[in-house]
């Protein structure tokens, strides 16, 4: 049973400290990989965005002098609309991020460590009153196999006793 006992305990303790690296990976990496992605990309689409309003400013004054077609114009202006869905979803992929995905995320990892923490501490009460009860029958066990013996010895002492020796043969 101890052995059994120690077993339990090196496997919840193993499934708790994998729990901390794993929650320990995500907020030193993944978390910091995708906010940093998230911020590059809203960054770009705001400097993309930026640079086709202005691209949009000088077709009109060229089309207006006669020197840009309509099409050209239209086809620019078709760039810089493209340009402003982009940087929206990019904000507001930053914000679903940052607002429900790592939350979320957040609890899940921490979750799973309390869980771990939980099952160790479950693990660990679980072995004391396995070892009480294992305790219990060998105590238990002990005694039978006294009263036996004290049995043993008093038929012994009888047997002893019932033996009628004769003087002569």
């Amino acid at each position: 049973q101890v052995s059994e006992n120690e077993s339990s305990v090196r496997a919840a303790r193993l499934k708790l400290d994998l729990a901390n690296l794993d929650l320990e990976k995500w907020k030193s990496g993944e978390v910091e990989s995708k906010k940093q992605q998230n911020r590059h990309e809203v960054e770009r689409t705001e400097k993309d965005e930026a640079r086709l309003a202005d691209k949009v400013t000088k077709s009109r004054t060229l089309k207006e002098k006669g020197y840009y077609s309509q099409d050209q114009l239209t086809q620019d202006e078709l760039a810089w609309s493209q340009a402003q869905a982009a940087l929206a979803k990019a904000r507001l992929d930053q914000r679903v991020y940052d607002d429900f995905e790592y939350p979320k995320d957040k609890r899940t990892k921490e979750s799973a460590v309390e869980e771990a923490q939980a099952e160790l501490d479950r693990v660990g009460r679980q072995n004391a009153s396995r070892l009480a009860s294992k305790e219990a029958d060998r105590t238990n066990r002990r005694s039978a196999l006294n009263i036996r013996e004290q049995k043993f010895q008093k038929y012994q002492e009888q047997l002893k006793a019932a033996i009628i020796k004769a003087p002569n043969d």
